[in-house]
């Protein structure tokens, strides 16, 4: 008797398993079903990711630019930075989403070892100086570019120039004080350093220019690896009548 109920209970186990695989079956076969398929749109529309590197002299702004970028936020007081990195998340011109990691750097010239660690894997470098300071403009050709050849040959590098608030307006009488940067200088600094592109922003207005900054060097880096550099290049000498254009229109 002991037998028959011991193989009785065997047979139940059996068929409640075998039910539950079924019904685990019918339920994997409709999720299938009504899952849509991934569509080669979809895949194009994947998010981009980027590594990009600011370096500049201390205090030329850096740090404000990409604390405004990931946070949307202006501090006034200055804080020298050893290293930091943000995160942020900007569209294409295009709508594609990219995910950016921004590496924040020491401005200080004896931290070149430090600074190399995050030059390995980068999508980019941007050079940055401060409008209003004619040193820090020099050092772009005397000390970063140099930096950047011998630490990041094949990275494209951008030009920015911060603190685009701080510049004199049509109405100021400082004789030019607050404008120390003129447009032929920074021209000259553009063709030297072989910049892929040059902007002016300013962390401390609502129309700061910084977003277009890296979009502008989301979609350039980008562009340049499935051009080849060769092509790129010569589309940026194509373009180089449009950046004096907006060159002209921020310096007088």
């Amino acid at each position: 008797m002991s037998r028959a109920r011991a193989s009785l209970r065997a047979r139940r186990a059996w068929t409640y398993v075998r039910a539950r695989l079924s019904a685990y079956k019918r339920s994997a076969s409709s999720t299938k079903i009504n899952c849509k398929p991934v569509t080669s749109k979809n895949q194009k529309m994947s998010s981009l990711k980027k590594r990009v590197v600011l370096v500049g002299d201390t205090g030329c702004g850096k740090s404000a630019l990409a604390l405004k970028l990931a946070e949307n936020m202006f501090l006034d007081v200055y804080e020298p930075t050893d290293f930091d990195d943000y995160q942020a998340e900007i569209r294409t011109g295009k709508g594609r989403p990219c995910k950016l990691t921004i590496l924040d750097t020491s401005g200080c010239h004896e931290y070149g070892n430090v600074r190399s660690l995050t030059y390995k894997g980068c999508d980019a470098v941007v050079i940055c100086f401060d409008l209003t300071e004619q040193s820090t403009l020099a050092n772009v050709e005397n000390f970063w570019l140099p930096e950047l050849k011998s630490l990041c040959p094949n990275a494209p590098i951008y030009l920015a120039g911060c603190k685009r608030d701080a510049m004199c307006s049509n109405s100021c009488n400082c004789g030019g004080d607050c404008c120390t940067q003129s447009e032929k200088e920074i021209l000259e600094i553009i063709e030297r350093t072989g910049a892929v592109a040059y902007t002016e922003c300013s962390a401390a207005d609502a129309d700061d220019g910084i977003e277009g900054l890296f979009q502008v060097v989301v979609e350039t880096s980008t562009h340049k690896k499935r051009m080849g550099s060769k092509k790129m290049i010569s589309k940026i000498k194509k373009r180089s009548k449009n950046i004096k254009n907006r060159l002209s229109s921020f310096i007088q």
